[in-house]
């Protein structure tokens, strides 16, 4: 982790609408797009058993982790859509902690499962939800995000 050994951020659940704006922000940081989650769709899932996950290094938000309620015809689920780190606070170990708070928010709410999509061809990506998560896929969809 080298530069970021002394960084000292909060991860908490995210509720209040100001920070959803802020997180539409950040999300066109990471992926320069004008094209985020709209906030009234993000506050509604939050609402109806989603959850906003955010990273602060003081008050402001350098990453978050953003899922929905999922239903299989059976089964509810949580369904983890996306996790972004600022890009000045990569490798700095903030996505692998939002994802194991994810978890333990999901347990507390009530879900024993939480589902994701990821790029095999994004390696980083593959490496913590693989390697560091212990991440089982079963499922290839050929062309998933287009």
């Amino acid at each position: 982790m080298g530069q970021f050994e002394n960084l000292s951020f909060t991860i908490r659940p995210i509720h209040d609408v100001k920070e959803f704006f802020e997180v539409s922000e950040l999300e066109k940081i990471i992926w320069e797009s004008d094209d985020p989650v709209p906030v009234a769709h993000a506050v509604t899932s939050v609402d109806n058993g989603g959850m906003i996950i955010g990273a602060f290094l003081d008050d402001k938000i350098i990453g978050f982790q953003y899922s929905f309620a999922g239903f299989n015809g059976i089964n509810t689920y949580l369904c983890s859509y996306l996790l972004g780190v600022h890009p000045e606070y990569r490798i700095s170990g903030i996505g692998e902690q939002l994802k194991l708070a994810q978890c333990k928010e999901a347990l507390k709410i009530g879900y024993d499962l939480v589902t994701w999509t990821y790029d095999p061809l994004e390696t980083v990506n593959a490496n913590l939800n693989i390697k560091k998560l212990g991440g089982v896929c079963s499922t290839y969809i050929e062309n998933y995000y287009g």
